[in-house]
């Protein structure tokens, strides 16, 4: 379960939307001002690991449900940004720590 939040984490702060949460706010206006354009890959990379590594345990301090959808009633849809919380847009600031967080894993099973 520990590198299933992990790699969640890696979505979720692939997504720039994300970054823009009022209650992770502390930890992602830390990386606002940085211009990665200036940057070279690795020190990018070094930023997006830093990022995650105060990500994570966010996500490792909630509770967890796995939900089976059955078929009868369709499947689940993905994209490249797949990680999607409380059903609202990110610009509405939700809060991310009472929020519920969608993840499908597969067609069949959400977290």
């Amino acid at each position: 379960m520990l590198n299933l939040l992990e790699w969640l984490a890696w979505m979720f702060i692939a997504n720039p939307k994300s970054l823009a949460i009022h209650s992770i706010s502390l930890i992602t206006d830390n990386f606002k001002e940085i211009d990665y354009e200036a940057l070279s890959k690795t020190d990018r990379l070094k930023v997006f690991v830093d990022l995650h590594e105060q990500i994570t345990p966010i996500f490792q301090q909630r509770g967890w449900m796995l939900q089976l959808i059955d078929p009868k009633h369709g499947h689940l849809l993905s994209s490249d940004r797949p990680v999607m919380i409380g059903g609202k847009s990110l610009q509405e600031s939700p809060q991310l720590s009472t929020q519920t967080i969608f993840f499908p894993i597969s067609p069949r099973m959400l977290l």
